[in-house]
C-alpha cells in the first residue's frame, strides 16, 4: 500500500516520481515551502498533513500542466517496498491473510484514511474511508493512491492481481479515457466510496516467501510501530492542550497532564520515550506559533509575546534570538521582503 504525501518516505518517492515525469520538483516543493525531509519517518499530524496535500496537488498540477497528475504520478512513484508492510504480506500464506495484515497495520502507512475490505462477495471490495472533507485539488491524491495499492498488488502477486471495476468518489471529467488507460478496467465516478473491485480467486493465491515464524516476528516490529505511533499521537494531543492554555498562564506538565487524564509522572515518561520533555515540546509549540504569526499575521510583536505564553518581551526576545539566532523585527523583515533582507 502507498503511504501519506506528509509521509517522509513517500515524499521522497513523489519526489522521485515528478523527476521520472520531467516534472521540475525542485519548483513544486519551492512553491509550497516544503522541503524533502532528511528524517524519512517524520510524523505529521492529521492536519498537517491535509494542509500539506491542499499546498502540494495544485502547484504540482500547475507545474505539469497536467490534468491527470494523480493517475501519472501513481504510475511512477517507486513500489513499496523493503518495508514492514510489505514483508507482512510476503510471509503471509496467501493474498487474503496478507492483505488483511495490511489493513489492519494500515496506520503504518497513514492517519488520513481508512481502509476495509469485503471478502465474501465475488468481486472483493477494497475500499478507503476517507473523512468527510471538501478535498478539492486532494482528489489527485486518491487517484495516486489507487494506482500505487495497484501496482504494489501486481508487485507482490507477479502481475497475478487485475482489478476488475475502480469506483471513484469525484465527479467524472471531460475525459475518461485516461483513467480506463491506467487501470486497466471499468472506472465509475460519483461513487459512494473510493473502492478497487477484484476477483476474489486471487485470494487464495499463495505467497512464495510464506514463513510462519518470519510472520510472527514481522508482526511483532509491526506493534511496536503501532506503539510508537500511538506514544506521538500522545504527543499531539499534549501540543493541542498546550495550544488551548497557552495565554492562561500557569501551564505545566502536571496541568497537562491532568487535561490528558493521567499523572504528571506518567506524561512525563511518555515524552522521555520519545526522547523529550516537557519543557521542550513547550518550548518546539512557542517557536512554530512565533513564526506563524510573525510570518503570516500583522499582529504587533507585544501581542505576540503574549500569544505565545511569555509574561515579558525580554524574555520571548532571548528565546527567539535563541531559537532563530535573529531577532522577531529581523525575522518578519526577512520573511515578508527576502530578496531585501
Amino acid at each position: 500500500m502507498i503511504e501519506s504525501l506528509a509521509n517522509g518516505m513517500l515524499m521522497s518517492r513523489a519526489y522521485s516520481g515528478m523527476r521520472e515525469l520531467g516534472i521540475d520538483a525542485d519548483e513544486v516543493m519551492r512553491r509550497c515551502g516544503l522541503n524533502l525531509p532528511s528524517d524519512r519517518t517524520v510524523y505529521a499530524s492529521v492536519e498537517e498533513q491535509l494542509a500539506r496535500h491542499r499546498l502540494f496537488w495544485p502547484q504540482l498540477e500547475a507545474v505539469s500542466d497536467d490534468a491527470f497528475i494523480g493517475l501519472h504520478l501513481g504510475e511512477v512513484v517507486p513500489v513499496l517496498s523493503g518495508q514492514i508492510i510489505e514483508y507482512l504480506f510476503m510471509s503471509s500464506p496467501n493474498f487474503k491473510e496478507g492483505l488483511i495484515r495490511c489493513i489492519k497495520y494500515t496506520r503504518l502507512l497513514t492517519d488520513l484514511f481508512q481502509s476495509r475490505v469485503e471478502l465474501d462477495d465475488n468481486p472483493c471490495a477494497l475500499t478507503f474511508d476517507i473523512p468527510d472533507i471538501d478535498y478539492g485539488y486532494v482528489a489527485h491524491m486518491f487517484d495516486c493512491v489507487l494506482v500505487g495499492n495497484i501496482r504494489f498488488f501486481q508487485h507482490l502477486t507477479g502481475g497475478a492481481f487485475k482489478p476488475i471495476k475502480v469506483s471513484l468518489t469525484r465527479a467524472a471529467p471531460e475525459d475518461t479515457q485516461e483513467y480506463e488507460r491506467v487501470f486497466q478496467c471499468a472506472v465509475e465516478f460519483s461513487a459512494s466510496s473510493n473502492t478497487i473491485s477484484f476477483d476474489r480467486e486471487i485470494l487464495a493465491l499463495g505467497s512464495l516467501h510464506a514463513d510462519a515464524g518470519l510472520l510472527l516476528m514481522h508482526e511483532k516490529i509491526a506493534d511496536e510501530q503501532i506503539l510508537q505511533i500511538e506514544k506521538r499521537d500522545l504527543l499531539m494531543e499534549a501540543r493541542q492542550v498546550i495550544g488551548e492554555l497557552l495565554e492562561t498562564g500557569g501551564l505545566s506538565l502536571e496541568v497537562v497532564a491532568e487535561r490528558l487524564g493521567m499523572t504528571g509522572s506518567r506524561l512525563r515518561a511518555h515524552f522521555a520515550e520519545l526522547e523529550t520533555s516537557f519543557n521542550q515540546v513547550l518550548s518546539d509549540y512557542r517557536f512554530e506559533l512565533a513564526r506563524e504569526l510573525l510570518g503570516q499575521t500583522e499582529e504587533p510583536i507585544d501581542q505576540i509575546v503574549y500569544l505565545t505564553g511569555f509574561s515579558e518581551p525580554s524574555t520571548f526576545y532571548r528565546a527567539f534570538k535563541r531559537w532563530t539566532g535573529t531577532t522577531p523585527i529581523v525575522y518578519r523583515r526577512q520573511v515578508r521582503n527576502p530578496d531585501t533582507a
